[in-house]
């Protein structure tokens, strides 16, 4: 019996830690301020803890420059059906997505969430809702709190 709750435990303890890292998007992104940006890729950072996608493009209120969206952890859109998700966001192709905004206004990131192509075909980025999350890095999130990688500046 002992034989098998140890590896058991091991295997329950390695599938809750990487939940343990997750931040809270709702203490980062406005719930109320679902944004529509439409214009080209950029670029597509698939880096741990979540893939990003750079646009430029422009607002449905007319704000234009470069924008990032948040998305899931890269090895997740496998599990949702997109393996071929690097070879639909290749740099130059048209898109629009939408995404929640970040609570600070001079923050050009959203939490992503659908993106549409020229072809009006759709697929899910970000989450499909922006609710509050149950976990904090240990020790909180050390300011900007925004991984390996940085937003776009406001242009």
């Amino acid at each position: 019996m002992r034989k098998l709750v140890i590896p058991l435990l091991a295997l329950v303890a390695g599938a809750v830690m990487p939940v343990a890292a997750h931040h809270d998007a709702a203490g980062y992104y406005d719930a109320t301020r679902l944004v529509s940006v439409s214009g080209a890729i950029v670029e597509l950072r698939t880096v741990n803890p979540h893939a990003v996608l750079v646009i430029d493009g422009t607002t449905a209120d007319g704000r234009t420059g470069r924008w990032a969206f948040e998305g899931i952890p890269p090895n997740a859109y496998q599990y949702r059906g997109l393996q071929d998700y690097k070879a639909r966001l290749t740099p130059g192709t048209r898109i629009a997505i939408s995404g929640w905004a970040a609570k600070d206004p001079q923050v050009r990131a959203f939490s992503a969430n659908t993106i549409t192509f020229a072809d009006g075909t759709t697929m899910i980025f970000g989450g499909k809702t922006l609710e509050p999350g149950l976990w904090q890095p240990a020790g909180g999130c050390a300011a900007p709190c925004q991984g390996t990688y940085a937003y776009p500046t406001v242009q």
